[in-house]
């Protein structure tokens, strides 16, 4: 899915690489035109590298491959990062190994966090603008959202959630009035030892 994704526009993947809390390799700058996607890319003598992003420069070159380990909640199988580590190391062209994981899997394994990825495709190419309005981007985010693997609790309040806080707040005081008045009322509907048995354990205010 996230390969489909980035097949449709590479962008949130390139702003979600830069944000990568490690030192980058110079190939990975702010000329760089884009990536491609590659999925189960063959490393012999390590495995099956999830995921392979060509980045392409200009002229659609590649000048170096971002190898990605994607988990959720699996940990590490065996050495694998280690292999791929060594590996990276004198590859052609020049590689650079990072996780797609909630939390990093090693501390000398950079990692992209996948509510990083998702702020990055909810942010857009300017302030208020998103990724997600439409295509595999879109898909991607709700099913990150219905599988409680990222979620915008954490982002920046947007001028909209904003303008929403006094309706809500509005809207929240008067279902508590409604709710306490039919409360109240309640034993004027039912008899005596039935209403005795109707309440709240905790009151409205």
């Amino acid at each position: 899915a996230l390969a489909l994704a980035i097949a449709d526009d590479p962008r949130p993947m390139m702003e979600a690489l830069h944000r990568v809390k490690a030192a980058q390799p110079p190939w990975l700058n702010t000329r760089a035109a884009g990536c491609r996607a590659r999925t189960q890319v063959a490393l012999p003598g390590c495995g099956w590298l999830d995921l392979v992003l060509d980045i392409l420069d200009a002229d659609h070159r590649v000048t170096g491959e971002v190898w990605v380990e994607v988990k959720i909640d699996a940990p590490e199988s065996g050495q694998q990062l280690g292999c791929y580590q060594e590996r990276a190391c004198d590859h052609f062209p020049p590689a650079w190994l990072i996780t797609l994981a909630r939390a990093p899997l090693r501390h000398t394994v950079p990692n992209l966090s996948w509510n990083e990825l998702y702020q990055s495709a909810m942010r857009g190419p300017t302030e208020g603008g998103s990724w997600t309005e439409q295509g595999s981007w879109r898909d991607l985010r709700a099913f990150l959202e219905e599988q409680n693997v990222a979620s915008d609790e954490l982002g920046p309040i947007s001028d909209r959630e904003a303008a929403s806080l006094e309706p809500a707040y509005e809207l929240l005081q008067k279902v508590s009035s409604v709710v306490t008045a039919i409360h109240q009322k309640l034993p004027d509907l039912f008899a005596p030892a039935v209403a005795a048995k109707l309440y709240w354990k905790n009151s409205f205010q």
